[in-house]
């Protein structure tokens, strides 16, 4: 049964998280580094679930391991646990070295590297294996399994972040039951999760009625990652919107950014208002 606050409860416990705030004992939404989309959602907030979806093959988890990266360098002690139902812990690494040094991804992938670009990736190795960053390679668990695992790990390490990438690779029966679950970690442990998911309109643009049933109804934010698939020139960067569609702890709105698919990173491009 839910509680019923009383407005001097509520007010008292309003002015004591302002005042946590204010001295550090507990911390403001996550901070992305990436300017234009803090601006917009205020950081991940504690306690709610936001959706990074698009159509397939558009760059969801290169976004999120940018997010990532970004995140450590603007906050090294952020605590992130990262679970993938795609790939394993080795490739997801793989990709995170790669877009912290800008070494094309394909190289690694197809062993077309070279004594030199090991050297290169030596220093951001040592970076990232400091850093409080789990890997939970999740690739055909059920729903339940991943709440089990979720809850186990945090009986001993707090997390600030959880990023889930993606909802399809999971086992579930319903869709709706499967992001409530989601949802009632982050709610119980006050923690935000990101939640990648797929969009598989034939519409130009994505839109929040075309998601799965359940995803946005139990979500606080949806955002769209938006690319026009064309064949690009050698140096070329595709140009890539951020469409933020709901957003109840911030604001919506577009960001552009560049991607660059060779080493998939991600770049916000930088509008009058930012020199401000």
């Amino acid at each position: 049964m839910s509680k019923i606050y009383s407005s001097k409860e509520a007010a008292r416990e309003t002015f004591q998280k302002l005042t946590d705030l204010l001295s550090g004992n507990i911390k403001p939404g996550i901070q992305t580094g990436f300017k234009r989309l803090d601006s917009h959602l205020q950081g991940f907030q504690a306690g709610t679930v936001t959706i990074l979806a698009s159509k397939p093959s558009i760059g969801k988890t290169a976004y999120a391991l940018n997010l990532v990266r970004s995140i450590f360098h603007n906050s090294k002690d952020t605590r992130i646990l990262y679970c993938s139902s795609d790939l394993d812990h080795v490739q997801l690494m793989t990709r995170l070295l790669c877009i912290e040094t800008g070494l094309e991804v394909s190289r690694i992938q197809q062993s077309d590297f070279t004594s030199d670009d090991v050297t290169r990736l030596t220093a951001p190795a040592a970076w990232a294996r400091d850093l409080p960053f789990w890997i939970n390679p999740s690739c055909g668990i059920s729903i339940e399994d991943l709440d089990r695992t979720i809850r186990d790990f945090l009986t001993g390490q707090p997390l600030d972040l959880i990023i889930i990438d993606p909802l399809e690779l999971l086992k579930y029966e319903e869709t709706p039951t499967a992001v409530k679950t989601i949802r009632q970690i982050a709610k119980e442990f006050q923690i935000p999760i990101l939640l990648l998911a797929a969009s598989h309109t034939r519409n130009k643009h994505c839109k929040v009625q075309d998601l799965a049933e359940g995803i946005a109804d139990n979500s606080d934010t949806v955002i769209f990652l938006e690319r026009e698939r064309k064949p690009l020139t050698e140096n070329e960067k595709a140009s890539v919107e951020l469409v933020i569609a709901r957003n109840t702890c911030g604001f919506t709105g577009t960001i552009p950014m560049e991607y660059d698919p060779k080493t998939m990173v991600f770049t916000e491009i930088k509008q009058e208002e930012d020199e401000e």
